[in-house]
């Protein structure tokens, strides 16, 4: 008698209602054929439906009813068949890929309280990837539960776990109290003799400090002259050379700075011999501190590729670039996240040194969620959320 069978689509907001829909109708033996997630609104997490496509145990169990030995008489035969068929099977498996695990379904944030969408709203205006937004909040509703409805204790909560994911660096400590020797790294067109430019302006205004700048780099003429005229005009020093093999000579003529900044030169992937020259050239002039000049505007593969480039320059912090033409880090947090590379210095614009930031957790929160929640929209609470590394008044 041919089985019955029972094959049925349930469609539900949610993959535990959805189970249970199909425990109800097919029995607790059901198997679960297919699972999809779609949205049926505009709004990606408010129009999620789940939908499950299961059969019953005798659909499934049909072929295993009737015993294999009953179809061969001879049992002779029997085992030659047995045998073949294992060998068979075994050939295919071995031939045939390993299968893939079938990835979780994720999980939709449209049953969240309104005030996680509406920070999730405002995190979707950035370049922040949707599965870094989905588990931000989800983490957060664990932590801070259903109750809370002033999204800026939600981004609190968030600014804290960013302040615990991503390093970051005071470079200006270090050289107030000793005399540092600075250099600059990167490839071309990422903007180093500009933050070259920028730092001696912040050591000389913030911290009192006389600059000097050794210009190693290979940028264009009207560049170098730009940067030779600054310093003279603020009274700077400043050393000139053509080759990384004269860079010594030019380093002690500079020995009267407070702080000595190195403007070294492109170094693009690929140039291997470039990279062991300054590996070289930095090692004879004792730098205390290297930066890693990047562009915020970088995607985070390329990042660690251009990361591993570096290496062998040993850097010790990473200065970011050009994030007035970019939203923010959001686009590169991923990237940031898995960097051995301390945050040290960004820059946001062409202004000397006033478009230049000495990054702080504070500083890398507000660059990553963007402004806090408008004050008409919400109702503010007279509360303050407190961590080690970032204080944010509510």
């Amino acid at each position: 008698m041919k089985p019955d069978v029972c094959i049925k689509t349930f469609q539900a907001r949610t993959l535990a209602e959805a189970l249970s829909r199909v425990r109800r109708e097919l029995g607790p033996d059901a198997v679960i054929l297919e699972t999809k997630v779609t949205s049926a609104s505009l709004v990606p997490w408010r129009g999620t439906r789940i939908h499950l496509t299961a059969s019953s145990r005798s659909a499934n169990n049909a072929m295993q009813e009737t015993p294999a030995s009953s179809l061969v008489e001879d049992p002779e035969l029997a085992e030659k068949t047995d045998s073949s068929s294992n060998t068979i099977h075994a050939e295919a498996e071995s031939l045939s890929p390993s299968p893939k695990p079938i990835p979780p379904v994720p999980a939709p944030l449209e049953w969240l309280p309104d005030s996680y969408l509406w920070v999730a709203d405002q995190l979707r205006q950035t370049d922040l990837e949707p599965n870094v937004i989905r588990t931000w909040l989800h983490d957060a509703f664990a932590q801070l539960g259903s109750n809370v409805t002033d999204p800026w204790i939600i981004q609190a909560h968030l600014g804290q776990r960013i302040s615990a994911a991503l390093k970051v660096a005071l470079p200006l400590e270090d050289w107030k109290t000793s005399r540092a020797t600075v250099a600059v790294v990167g490839g071309s067109g990422q903007g180093k003799t500009s933050c070259i430019a920028k730092m001696a302006g912040m050591a000389s205004l913030q911290c009192g400090l006389r600059p000097g700048i050794l210009n190693c780099s290979n940028d264009g003429l009207q560049a170098k002259h730009s940067l030779a005229r600054y310093c003279d005009l603020m009274d700077w020093g400043y050393e000139q050379v053509h080759a990384p093999k004269l860079a010594l000579a030019a380093f002690e003529r500079l020995n009267e700075c407070d702080l000595i900044l190195i403007d070294t030169p492109s170094c693009n992937p690929g140039e291997p011999e470039a990279i062991e020259d300054m590996q070289r050239m930095l090692e004879s002039l004792a730098v205390s501190q290297t930066h890693w000049v990047a562009s915020a505007n970088l995607h985070p593969a390329s990042f660690h590729r251009l990361q591993d480039w570096y290496q062998p320059l040993k850097p010790t912090h990473l200065l970011l670039t050009k994030l007035d033409e970019s939203l923010g880090l959001s686009g590169l947090y991923t990237g940031l996240a898995h960097s051995h590379l301390p945050l040290g210095f960004a820059s946001t614009g062409p202004g000397v040194p006033d478009d230049f930031l000495s990054l702080n957790p504070a500083r890398v929160v507000t660059l990553l969620l963007g402004n806090p929640p408008a004050t008409h929209s919400w109702q503010r609470s007279s509360i303050e959320v407190q961590s080690d590394t970032v204080r944010m008044s509510v």
